[in-house]
């Protein structure tokens, strides 16, 4: 850390270019199918458990994705709450596959070992 800034800030352009306080671009219904598609039927159904959706009519996994996507689509609040925008690769992602840097902005996991292996090098 050098100054308060990461040294991931430091060497990665898009995160620099973060630093000025822009705001992560809206997560729209298409985007956040395309995330939810990534995820298991089991992790979707407890998606949906813990946002209170009855989900006893959905059979197929795209009606528990329509179910989610419907839930979620105005509800901003939640949406931040459950999903994180990486910094590195400008995509948002589940809360769980992100990881916090030292100067608070968020990134992958895949990202973030690419950033720690090219470090090492």
């Amino acid at each position: 850390v050098k100054a308060g800034i990461c040294t991931a800030c430091l060497n990665l352009p898009q995160l620099a270019s973060a630093m000025d306080g822009s705001s992560c671009p809206p997560l729209d219904a298409v985007e956040l199918r395309a995330i939810s598609e990534t995820l298991t039927v089991k992790e979707v159904k407890k998606l949906l458990k813990d946002l209170q959706v009855d989900v006893s009519s959905c059979i197929e996994k795209s009606e528990l994705l329509t179910a989610l996507v419907d839930r979620l689509e105005n509800d901003e609040k939640k949406k931040t709450s459950l999903f994180s925008y990486c910094r590195i690769c400008c995509n948002w992602r589940l809360d769980d596959d992100v990881w916090p840097l030292t100067c608070g902005h968020l990134v992958c996991f895949p990202c973030l070992g690419n950033h720690l292996e090219s470090q090492v090098q």
